[in-house]
């Protein structure tokens, strides 16, 4: 992967917070930048998929009626019960 440089503005808490990470960390800035930044964004890149995957099975016809996923969803909620 190639990196490249990004800049961003932050407000005055979040900056002050970053640089108190940062000081706490036992890692480099690009190793900080990738926990703080890259991983949330990682987590948002997984959500956007399982939503294209979702609608592209809805587009090709691929979905359970409403009634049957009622009653999945009350099996599985009894069974955290």
């Amino acid at each position: 992967m190639v990196k490249q440089k990004s800049i961003f503005g932050l407000g005055s808490d979040n900056a002050n917070g970053f640089d108190t990470l940062n000081g706490s960390a036992d890692c480099d800035n690009p190793c900080l930048n990738d926990e703080v930044i890259g991983t949330p964004m990682e987590v948002q890149r997984w959500h956007l998929e399982q939503i294209q995957a979702g609608v592209a099975d809805a587009d090709a016809g691929r979905v359970f009626a409403h009634g049957k996923v009622k009653v999945m969803a009350v099996n599985r909620y009894q069974k955290l019960r």
